[in-house]
Formats: structure tokens, sequence, C-alpha cells
């Protein structure tokens, strides 16, 4: 039960601390249909990409962390979805951890044996553009760079992450 509690006070502080640190004033809306932000991250490896760098692809942009237990539940979900999508090049997945360093990352995905790709937002600048105030949150992107869908919460299976993939399409 303490465990809980402290996973839940840890939850709310960092959601609070990402909060704090949006860009206030920009106008930009951040709503199923809207243009999606060009949000650019790191790889573990430290190669830089951009959400356009998969333009003309359906993208499921989803922002996780170790902490968090839904995201925990569903990670390999994600991972499955993953691979999937790698076998054509119509989709991708673009798991983005949000807060950790490197290597608690790494560790997590060692422990969990998780093998896809990951990037990471260590300041919460790709979170904040996509104004998504809880873990997890996924962001399904057309190939035309339009938010075709915004989850937030955990997906239920991979059939479901393939469906709105697909959907995005």
């Amino acid at each position: 039960m303490l465990t809980l509690l402290l996973l839940a006070a840890a939850l709310l502080a960092t959601v609070a601390a990402i909060a704090d640190n949006r860009p206030q004033g920009t106008g930009a809306s951040v709503k199923e249909g809207s243009a999606a932000p060009d949000i650019g991250v790191k790889s573990l490896t430290g190669e830089s990409i951009h959400l356009s760098d998969y333009r003309g692809r359906a993208v499921l942009v989803h922002f996780w962390a170790s902490w968090c237990v839904p995201c925990v539940t569903e990670l390999p979900l994600i991972s499955e979805a993953a691979r999937s999508a790698l076998t054509g090049n119509t989709t991708a997945v673009l798991a983005v951890n949000v807060g950790e360093s490197r290597g608690t990352i790494r560790e997590f995905m060692d422990a969990n044996h998780i093998d896809m790709p990951v990037f990471v937002d260590i300041t919460g600048e790709a979170v904040s553009a996509y104004r998504a105030n809880a873990l997890p949150t996924s962001i399904l992107i057309s190939p035309e760079g339009k938010i075709a869908r915004i989850v937030q919460g955990q997906f239920q299976s991979v059939a479901d992450i393939e469906k709105s993939l697909a959907e995005a399409l």
C-alpha cells in the first residue's frame, strides 16, 4: 500500500513539474484533427530524431515512464506492436520515455525484456508539446501529420494498438 502511495505521489509530482514547464500563450491547440507538433527526441544511443522524419507513415507516439504502473503493464504490448510496425513501411512506433535517465531506462528495458527502440524526453519538452497530463498517453498521427487520435491510459491489447495505427492511415 505504501508503495502505491509513493508511486502516486511521484506521478503527481512529475505531472505537475511537466505542467509547470509547458509553453504558455503559444495558442497551439493539441486535439484530434490538428497538426501534430514536430517533436524532437533522442534515442538511447544519442541519435536525434524528429516526428517529421516519419512523414508519410502513421505514427504512434507513446509517452511512458518506468515508475508508471499502467505503463509497465502496457509496454510489452507496445513493443510487440512496434515489431509489427517495423515489418511494413506504412507505420511506426515512437516510445518516448518521459524524464528518466538513459541508465534507468536501459535497466528497466533489460529487466522487463523489452527490445524495441526507445526515445528519451528528459526535459519534458516533447510531452509538453502534446499537453499530455497523464501517463501513459499515446498520440496517433496520420501520414499527413495530423493528430488522428489521443489515448490517455493504456491500450488493452496488441490488436487494439494495431487497429488504432490502421485507422490513422
